[in-house]
């Protein structure tokens, strides 16, 4: 009797963390970047947000409340997120500044690691997998449509005054061409990297149909799917159109060839409508696939010249980086000519890491998405369940898409992008580790 009491409280307790992760991604989905300085404490020199309190508080409820056992159920991929988080945390005593390569840590670890633990841990039923996606469908559709009205308005009907105080880049975007939208997330590049993460999700649920029930369902996901093509082509990131054009040649690879045309078609009509929407969305396609503009921007643009900034800090930094997030602090003293002084960032996540935690630290992240697909694709080929099969196969899809999204945007320093990546990762484990229930 003892034993099915604690079985049922852990349970229980397993739902409570898996409502506060929802509760969580819906308020990164909503709060954006501007609204950081209004959340944020300062404690002993280092800031946090609330955000970190609320994912601390998360973190020891899960330490205290589940069973030692549990938390010894560690393998190869959760050894190796704990050795990369370990060259993160050693790579303080050589950095700049030491206060800042800690922060940076506990920050990664609490955004990533934490939402990650309690995701796993969440999803041990189908349903709870299917409210979790119906979700992160929702809330996605919502922040693209918020996106669509401000290209619309060509303001933002929730943002404007905050983002016209405190968003540097919102002015620029907004009359850069069409104008780029940057919706809740707060910048065209980071917003179109949030929505391809969900993108093959809404083609997996548009396209799974297993009796009527579904069927109200399927047209949901149908126009969330549309919802998120507009939104990540309105927000004229190059990057984010390769990361959902490849995610979804692979999600569909294995699909039947009629529903590969329609999806085409789909897709087609989508992109004429928008190209007759107006001028200024024809002149903006035109610019952003210019040739002149795409070799430009190829060989002579500051992610481009982010490349010899990082080969400049590699010479004196090979193996262990100049500490984890202070690339900023030293992207001056190596800059190189046509990168701008005025954007500490090289634009791209891999060289960030590389820049950071040197070629070791880097090579440990490589081996920790080889691991993570490796056991991916093992459990795709064993699973006799058709409802997981096929979403693990939109899950793969969704991943190849933001492994390469991220050649082009600094990912994990985003909020909502780092939740919803480790949300995804902890749903993807839990299917993989088969913790799930029918």
């Amino acid at each position: 009797m003892f034993i099915v009491k604690e079985k049922y409280h852990i349970k229980n307790l397993k739902q409570i963390f898996f409502w506060l992760i929802c509760l969580l991604f819906i308020s990164v989905s909503f709060l954006p970047p501007s609204f950081m300085p209004f959340l944020k404490i300062n404690f002993f020199g280092l800031s946090f947000s609330l955000y970190h309190l609320f994912l601390g508080v998360i973190f020891l409820l899960l330490i205290v409340k589940t069973s030692f056992q549990s938390l010894r159920e560690i393998d190869s991929f959760d050894r190796m997120i704990i050795l990369l988080i370990f060259i993160m945390l050693i790579s303080a005593f050589w950095s700049i500044s030491p206060l800042k390569t800690i922060a940076k840590v506990g920050n990664f670890f609490l955004t990533g690691i934490v939402v990650y633990l309690v995701s796993k841990k969440s999803f041990i039923e189908k349903k709870w997998i299917e409210r979790s996606i119906l979700l992160l469908l929702g809330i996605s559709m919502v922040v693209a449509f918020i996106g669509i009205l401000e290209f619309i308005k060509q303001r933002s009907p929730l943002y404007h005054n905050t983002y016209a105080c405190y968003n540097l880049y919102y002015d620029w975007y907004l009359h850069d061409g069409a104008g780029r939208i940057g919706s809740s997330i707060g910048h065209p590049v980071s917003l179109g990297a949030y929505l391809v993460l969900f993108l093959p999700l809404a083609y997996y649920k548009a396209g799974f149909i297993i009796g009527g029930r579904y069927r109200i369902v399927n047209i949901f996901s149908f126009f969330v799917g549309l919802s998120l093509l507009a939104g990540i082509i309105l927000t004229f990131s190059r990057g984010s159109w390769i990361a959902a054009i490849i995610a979804g040649i692979f999600y569909f690879s294995r699909k039947s060839f009629k529903k590969i045309i329609l999806v085409t078609l789909i897709l087609f009509i989508t992109i004429l409508l928008f190209l007759s929407f107006s001028e200024r969305t024809t002149v903006t396609f035109n610019e952003r696939l210019n040739c002149q503009r795409l070799i430009s921007d190829i060989f002579y643009s500051h992610r481009a010249a982010s490349y010899k900034t990082t080969f400049n800090i590699l010479k004196d930094h090979l193996f262990f980086g100049v500490g984890y997030g202070n690339f900023s602090l030293v992207h001056l003293k190596y800059l190189s000519p046509g990168a701008s002084a005025e954007f500490p960032t090289p634009d791209n996540m891999y060289l960030c890491f590389l820049s950071e935690i040197g070629i070791i630290g880097l090579g440990v992240l490589m081996g920790l998405f080889f691991l993570f697909f490796k056991d991916l694709i093992n459990a795709y080929r064993k699973i006799e369940d058709a409802y997981l099969k096929e979403l693990l196969w939109a899950l793969m899809a969704i991943f190849i898409g933001f492994f390469i999204n991220m050649i082009t945007v600094d990912a994990f320093f985003w909020i909502p992008i780092q939740v919803s990546f480790w949300i995804l990762i902890g749903l993807t484990r839990a299917i993989v580790k088969e913790k799930i229930k029918s």
